[in-house]
């Protein structure tokens, strides 16, 4: 035997036949989904520090960026919330684009619709979304995601108040009318569901001058409570109130205050004729607290 029968080794494995590691997943295969940033456009400017707008994404690339709209089909409360939270805010709530579009319409393309967000999100980049060019159903102008956001469950407004007042009886006496109007919105919520929500005309008067309730030197009586009457998706209340008093306006000083007990927001209107233009709008608010104190009490 010269040895050349033997096993020379070539049968062997030469390592060829092994994974060379080009099977494995390469990372192209998983969510490629492009992370987004956001602004808000008010009707005037783009930015993040706004609270309500027209939601508008921007995609970056490498030397160029894409913007582009949400339709608001299926559009909810969460998307709203997300929106709003990404922008810094507690809350929020959808409102018709038209507020914020120009007449000319906004020159930025859709690029996403069917909108949906799971609760609690803090940003539009966790949401589902369907590519607009993927849509079965076009989206008009007008029809983009646009919200209002806020840190107060309400946002709350005297439009406007007018006393018209007139002396009789040589001076001793007063008559006249006192129109309130308050509008308030609510995110998320009926106003209707909950009774610590209203809106009083109350009159400043000069405390007796053995008064020990009184810190201020005034005090507030209600004179009538207004009822909420919801009309164009905002709730309005009116007060008309017929003023007849045995003392002379120069003892009148008419004051329109709206309230939202729970979230502690109470915001009040003078009237411009008030007798005493010496009260403070912080003496006001001083004894609407104290107020707000007693009613905690009850």
């Amino acid at each position: 035997d010269d040895g050349n029968d033997g096993d020379d080794g070539n049968d062997g494995d030469d390592g060829n036949d092994g994974d060379d590691g080009n099977d494995g997943d390469d990372g192209n295969d998983g969510d490629d989904k492009p992370e987004m940033s956001f602004v808000l456009f008010n009707g005037e400017t783009f930015s993040e520090d706004i609270s309500e707008g027209v939601l508008v994404a921007m995609e970056k690339w490498t030397d160029q960026s894409t913007w582009y709209t949400a339709c608001n089909d299926n559009a909810n409360a969460n998307v709203a919330g997300t929106i709003c939270r990404y922008f810094g805010f507690k809350m929020g709530q959808l409102v018709p684009a038209s507020y914020y579009i120009p007449k000319a319409g906004l020159p930025i393309p859709y690029g996403a619709t069917n909108v949906m967000c799971p609760a609690g999100a803090s940003s539009p980049n966790d949401c589902d979304v369907t590519e607009y060019w993927e849509a079965k159903v076009p989206c008009f102008s007008g029809e983009q995601i646009a919200v209002q956001c806020g840190d107060m469950a309400w946002k709350m407004s005297i439009p406007s108040f007018k006393v018209a007042v007139r002396e009789v009886k040589g001076g001793s006496a007063l008559r006249g009318k006192a129109f309130c109007e308050v509008e308030a919105e609510k995110f998320g919520a009926d106003i209707a569901s909950s009774s610590s929500i209203g809106a009083v005309l109350m009159n400043l008067r000069k405390s007796d001058q053995f008064s020990t309730t009184s810190t201020t030197g005034y005090e507030l009586e209600m004179v009538s409570e207004g009822r909420w009457n919801k009309k164009m998706g905002a709730y309005k209340m009116k007060i008309k109130q017929n003023l007849e008093s045995g003392e002379s306006a120069k003892s009148q000083c008419y004051i329109c205050v709206s309230y939202v007990e729970e979230g502690s927001q109470w915001v009040h209107k003078r009237d411009a004729d008030c007798a005493y233009p010496g009260v403070t709008d912080e003496v006001i608010r001083e004894m609407i607290n104290k107020m707000k104190d007693q009613a905690d009490e009850e």
